[in-house]
């Protein structure tokens, strides 16, 4: 890494890992090994990186490391940003009108040689010459879910003109890393545009895709949202009559998703801009704020307060069943090791499913419930968001002080009982096959961690927005204080 002489970012990187190394001397110097352990779904090599110096990590990965060695995570989401705001600002060449952010699962790249990293290109270069406009991409290469910087670039004033690319695949859906990073996009998103700006790019046959993932919830959520197949490119030659059209078709779908944002966008402040007799003149004719689409929206605050204790209770349950789960596994671990023969191992994989059949149960009803209870409280989170943006006195009015601080709460407690469910989804899928007895609950084990991936994702949205709030508005901040 050359941090010398022209640089631009050369400060910022010695800032950077100046901190970190202070950070992880305070820590004690844990061992790469361990720290990737204890964190889970980052390599050893990855983590050794960091705490060298010798590379920038992408911000998911940063503040793994960091909320593990204890440290300020604020402080370091200044100094990562900083890190890429000074390429964006001095680099030669064009300043890029829209943003491209790419989600995608590294082995699709991989399985198809290239093809996703080439037709990103192509996308880029073909909107830039069907409209002119310079396209900026971004993506982490060395990671299994690239894009991680979206957060940062929106806040630098581009949540007008950025889009979201998901390569929706099988081994996408089942990516724990790429179902929070989506999940999260969306839910910061939620305050600034809409789900609109995603554009799931179907990457595998519609039918395989249905056949595992029919009652997905992520997927239900995508499969109607500019949904663009490129099944076909998975095996078309690069260059090619076909491979050009499709690209052409992503394009015009960009061009799509942005006019119609940038037209929600304007709506929205002209209904903000309203003078106020329009709101005189429906005074006494209903009984409160909230009626009609949103309901009465003091009930529904009361109600969802009410399954508050619940929902934290249900995630720090399912925290716990994941402990139990690791411990049970890692007793059964010498019985399978001692075992010499493929019968012995069978009988072994059986005794371990009779473990595993009521926690694998446990955690299948308790995302259910979970899930069932966010319904809820996504719909009152976004109307709160969406009301802030129409009118940002709310966030000085007393009840609106006091639900984001719960929002803040939730989020926060959610993300901290939910931190191995990446980890223990990449576990399983790699003992998967060995034994029908031990995959049935094995893949109820994983398809509860999947779904409480997605909506980890979505709590660090809500958090990253509250956070973004707090930085402009005293009020919020003294109450937090």
């Amino acid at each position: 890494m050359n941090t010398a002489g022209g640089d631009p970012r050369g400060g910022a990187e010695r800032r950077f890992f100046a901190a970190m190394n202070d950070l992880y001397l305070q820590a004690g110097r844990p061992s790469s090994r361990a720290i990737a352990t204890a964190i889970g779904g980052i390599s050893h090599t990855t983590v050794n990186s960091v705490t060298k110096g010798t590379k920038i990590p992408s911000w998911p990965i940063t503040v793994k490391i960091v909320e593990h060695l204890k440290g300020d995570v604020e402080l370091f989401r200044q100094l990562w940003v900083e890190t890429r705001e000074r390429v964006d600002i001095e680099s030669p060449g064009p300043r890029a009108e829209v943003s491209v952010f790419v989600s995608y699962a590294r082995v699709d790249d991989e399985a198809t040689h290239g093809r996703i990293t080439q037709l990103i290109n192509d996308i880029a270069n073909t909107y830039h010459s069907l409209t002119g406009q310079v396209v900026g991409v971004f993506k982490d290469t060395d990671s299994i879910a690239p894009g991680e910087n979206w957060k940062d670039r929106i806040r630098l004033g581009l949540s007008s003109s950025s889009v979201f690319l998901a390569f929706v695949s099988p081994a996408y859906l089942r990516s724990a890393a790429c179902r929070e990073e989506l999940s999260e996009f969306i839910g910061f998103l939620n305050a600034n545009s809409s789900i609109r700006l995603v554009i799931p790019l179907v990457f595998a046959k519609l039918d395989r895709i249905e056949r595992s993932f029919s009652d997905d919830d992520l997927w239900k959520q995508l499969s109607v949202r500019n949904r663009v197949d490129i099944s076909g490119l998975r095996t078309a030659e690069i260059g090619s009559a076909s491979w050009l059209g499709v690209v052409e078709e992503i394009s015009d779908r960009i061009d799509e998703v942005l006019a119609t944002a940038v037209a929600l966008t304007e709506g929205a402040e002209e209904s903000a801009a309203t003078p106020a007799e329009d709101e005189d003149e429906g005074e006494g004719e209903g009984e409160g704020e909230g009626e009609g689409e949103g309901g009465y929206l003091f009930d529904r605050l009361a109600e969802a307060e009410e399954r508050l204790p619940e929902i934290t209770s249900d995630m720090e349950e399912f925290s716990l069943l994941i402990e139990e789960l690791g411990s049970r596994t890692e007793a059964a671990s010498p019985r399978m090791q001692r075992a010499n023969t493929f019968g012995q191992k069978l009988a072994v994989s059986r005794s371990l499913a009779e473990v595993l059949t009521p926690i694998a149960d446990d955690m299948q009803v308790r995302a259910d419930r979970i899930h069932s209870n966010f319904k809820e409280w996504g719909f009152l989170v976004n109307y709160l968001f969406e009301r802030v943006k129409a009118d940002p006195d709310t966030m000085e009015d007393e009840d609106g002080i006091a639900f984001l601080s719960t929002i803040r709460e939730l989020s926060e407690s959610g993300i901290d009982s939910l931190s191995h469910v990446e980890g223990l989804s990449a576990s399983v899928e790699g003992v998967l096959g060995f034994s029908k007895t031990l995959d049935i609950p094995l893949k109820k084990i994983q398809a509860a961690c999947l779904r409480m991936a997605a909506l980890r994702g979505l709590l660090a949205g809500w958090l990253d927005e509250v956070k973004a709030l707090e930085s402009v508005s005293p009020a919020l901040l003294e109450h937090r204080n």
